[in-house]
């Protein structure tokens, strides 16, 4: 199937054509679950695919990558019905941080944040068709990646700070926080394709433990309206603080000045990231070297003709798009040679 869409943000409009490995339904199957919506918080952090063989400069490699950092407040995701539409194409969802500002840039990829929401629809994700009906969606996004200043390779010349600069050997992925006065690298890969699966009638660890919780509150209730004299003897922990619990949007202003946050989301989700064929209005991925100010914010560091240090990485352009063949690369380990692509599963 082919599938032409655009994206427009306050920086570029993008335009693709690519091709995904998911059937929409034609009507709504039985037997499905309700969708649960609300505010709920997804830990992803550790990949469950990785694969960065996209640059032409193999020591490059380390500009691309799928480990992200735990930050201070975890990513959410926001799923609300749409009224009206009909059974296959009434949800809606964003990934956001929430009301908890950012202050800080960890290093490593940065979580996927898309703050429009984005209508999902229900398909069978022919990779996984055994995971049963999922709530879909797909956009090009501005994926950023961020160095250590001595990531790179010493710079020898100019030319080589816009054109050819080489990056260090090894595992860039380590503990930290850029801390004022640090000069990282943002390295950014403008018109990554981003798809989210959410598999509805696949429970995750934390939707049995919440089922878990409830059903154990329930029979406490129950036993304490029947007028029981049994005591209980069990315990059960709820993701929710029952003395932080309160509407959404609203702050905490409890003594311990813990943010609240959300329960985990109940479903399996599967976010993956892809690079695909680009067409005439390609971008190709940079990297910008940024000065860590005192307040937390970054500024451009500036080269001396007063320009922004950059680097232009060399990505090769692949000829075709399938998740097929990314699963297959990654199981057998294979060299494509111009595949970069992240999975992360929430189960």
């Amino acid at each position: 199937m082919v599938l032409t869409f655009h994206s427009q943000s306050q920086e570029q409009t993008v335009t693709m054509t690519t091709t995904f490995d998911a059937t929409p339904f034609t009507a709504v199957p039985t037997g499905i679950s309700v969708l649960p919506t609300g505010t709920y918080i997804l830990p992803v952090n550790v990949p469950s695919a990785s694969q960065r063989s996209c640059l032409v400069n193999s020591q490059q490699s380390n500009a691309w990558s799928c480990s992200i950092p735990p930050p201070p407040a975890p990513l959410q995701i926001v799923v609300t019905a749409i009224p009206g539409n009909n059974g296959l194409n009434n949800n809606q969802a964003v990934l956001t941080y929430g009301n908890n500002t950012l202050l800080s840039f960890a290093y490593g990829a940065q979580a996927p944040v898309i703050s429009y929401p984005q209508v999902m629809k229900l398909v069978l994700d022919s990779e996984e068709p055994e995971k049963g009906p999922a709530w879909w969606f797909q956009l090009p996004y501005n994926k950023m990646v961020i160095l250590r200043e001595n990531d790179p390779a010493t710079i020898n010349s100019k030319r080589e700070i816009v054109e050819e600069r080489g990056w260090g050997a090894g595992d860039f992925m380590r503990k930290g926080v850029a801390q004022p006065g640090e000069r990282p690298w943002f390295c950014y890969w403008n018109g990554t394709l981003l798809e989210t699966f959410i598999y509805v009638n696949q429970t995750n660890a934390a939707g049995s433990q919440q089922a878990s919780s409830s059903a154990a509150a329930a029979l406490t209730a129950t036993s304490t309206a029947s007028g029981s004299t049994q005591a209980s003897t069990g315990t059960y922990s709820s993701s929710v603080p029952t003395s932080n619990v309160q509407s959404q949007g609203s702050s905490y202003s409890g003594q311990s000045q813990i943010p609240y946050f959300p329960p985990s989301y109940p479903r399996v989700v599967k976010l993956e990231e892809r690079r695909i064929p680009r067409g005439p209005q390609r971008i190709s991925p940079y990297c910008v070297q940024q000065v860590v100010q005192p307040d937390g914010s970054t500024l451009p560091f500036l080269n001396s003709t007063g320009q922004p240090v950059t680097i232009h990485l060399n990505e090769t352009q692949p000829t075709s798009y399938s998740r097929r063949d990314f699963f297959l690369q990654s199981i057998y380990e294979r060299d494509a040679g111009d595949k970069c692509g992240c999975t992360w599963e929430w189960t």
